[in-house]
């Protein structure tokens, strides 16, 4: 005869058993239908993203188009600018060119250490010089010792003055040739009022120099003859109508 207790023991391992297998086989339609909504989720989260990045592609194509026109556009006008300040300023520069060439004066401009920073053509024949030869050289390479000692000590005293002055000057060039100018010199001022040089032009009078200086020495002779002389010389004045 069978035990009962055993039977038993059998009937229940058996029984749960089956209920394990039936939680399981419960569970597996809910795993299943996760599984399915993520996998539909995903797929809609794709054709999101697909419908929506053209868009802002476009977006961010067209926001780049406007920045490079509106890099185009302010560098068109800087180029207009550009090209308008270089026409004024050949305009200016072909004006003062015309100026200091147009005259038989030496027209200069030097800086604070006496170097030449411009020249025209007239002043550079009156040292025996070409223009390029001049520029960046001070008075002490055109001039004889002593005539450049008076320009630089004139030069600084009209610089520190602050004031415009015309006087007559004679100068010997390093060749030996002496002229008489007749000068006018003042404060070379920058942009900001600050004096950085001085500038200048000098006439040449020699040739007129001379005149008054032979016209003078006859009067001269004239007078000491006329005073010397032991004869007297008739004068006659006519005295009214």
């Amino acid at each position: 005869m069978a035990d009962p207790s055993g039977y038993r023991y059998q009937l229940d391992r058996t029984a749960h058993a089956k209920a394990a297998g039936l939680a399981k086989n419960a569970g597996a339609p809910k795993a299943f239908a996760d599984t399915r909504a993520a996998a539909h989720f995903s797929v809609l989260v794709v054709l999101m993203a697909a419908h929506i990045a053209p868009t802002q592609l476009k977006i961010a194509a067209l926001a780049v188009l406007l920045s490079l026109a509106t890099s185009y556009a302010r560098l068109l006008l800087t180029h207009g600018e550009l090209r308008r300040s270089a026409e004024a300023l050949l305009d200016h520069h072909q004006l003062l060119n015309a100026i200091i060439e147009g005259t038989t004066a030496a027209t200069y401009v030097k800086d604070l250490q006496g170097r030449y920073l411009l020249m025209n053509s007239a002043g550079a024949a009156f040292v025996g010089k070409s223009v390029p030869e001049i520029l960046g050289k001070d008075d002490q390479a055109l001039f004889s010792r002593e005539s450049a000692q008076r320009i630089i000590a004139r030069d600084r005293q009209t610089v520190d003055s602050g004031v415009v002055e015309t006087y007559q000057e004679e100068t010997t060039t390093v060749e030996g040739v002496t002229r008489t100018y007749l000068s006018t010199k003042g404060p070379f001022r920058d942009a900001q009022g600050r004096v950085v040089g001085l500038v200048g032009s000098s006439l040449d009078i020699t040739d007129r120099y001379h005149a008054i200086e032979a016209l003078a020495e006859s009067e001269e002779r004239f007078r000491t003859i006329f005073d010397g002389s032991p004869v007297g010389w008739p004068c006659s004045e006519r005295m009214g109508p």
